[in-house]
């Protein structure tokens, strides 16, 4: 309905940051964290086999990586503007030599991600389980499998590129392996908090929302692994408003 609001978000936005960089940071490292949204309907062409709790690749594949095509195939209008940034990321890298990289993201938790129903579906589900609402599995049997990327892991491979930096010639698919793959829900008992007598559980409303609860405190046990980048990138004053709209 709206196809110029992702395009120029997603895409003219982008490039307004690129160009930015390339007039005044030209040796600033770029991380753009792009989306697997860019293959399409590329991976859905890999044959499946069904097995007793979960569907997995015929030919023994570990997922789908960065040799994917992202042309001859189906996107949404969100995932053809996701594309066109991703691959004008891979081009200031290689016809203006910034350094620049694409990590193709799937899907991304952490302790601040608030989940619906329909995105996120890790965090929705520790939801569904504290709050006693229903949590409902869509097709394919309830054997789909999605692998889960921590946050922290995520800016640690940031911060590693930006660390070292190298020529664009780079893109990483960000999974998690296969054996740390989630298992199918049922393989899981997952225990259920009881409900007070006479109220349903799907009544059930805490007095602080569940996305604001802090958990027990533990002892602090990670330490950044590397330093934070010293690269300031100066605002470009010269960018009038109408140009730099793409980048709200």
């Amino acid at each position: 309905e709206r196809p110029f609001d992702d395009f120029e978000v997603n895409a003219v936005g982008t490039l307004n940051l690129l160009e930015a960089v390339r007039q005044h940071a030209s040796e600033a490292p770029f991380a753009f964290l792009s989306t697997n949204k860019v293959y399409g309907d590329a991976p859905n062409e890999v044959e499946l086999v069904e097995l007793e709790t979960r569907w997995e690749y015929a030919d023994g594949r570990d997922g789908i990586d960065e040799s994917c095509r992202i042309d001859a195939t189906m996107h949404s209008l969100f995932g053809a503007s996701k594309a066109a940034a991703d691959l004008l990321v891979q081009e200031y890298g290689r016809y203006f030599g910034v350094p620049t990289a694409c990590f193709r993201a799937g899907c991304l938790t952490g302790p601040n991600h608030s989940g619906a129903e329909l995105h996120g579906f890790l965090a929705y589900l520790a939801r569904a389980i504290g709050e006693g609402i229903p949590y409902r599995i869509y097709g394919y049997k309830g054997k789909q499998v999605r692998d889960n990327l921590h946050s922290f892991d995520v800016c640690t491979a940031v911060m590693a590129f930006a660390e070292r930096p190298r020529p664009a010639r780079h893109r990483w698919c960000r999974r998690a392996p296969h054996q740390a793959r989630l298992p199918r829900l049922s393989e899981q008992p997952w225990p259920r908090p009881a409900a007070p007598p006479g109220v349903r559980r799907r009544d059930r409303r805490p007095s602080t929302p569940w996305w604001r609860r802090r958990p027990p405190a533990q002892p602090r046990t990670w330490r950044r692994r590397l330093p934070m980048p010293t690269h300031r990138l100066p605002r470009p004053a010269h960018v009038p408003w109408s140009a730099a709209r793409g980048c709200r």
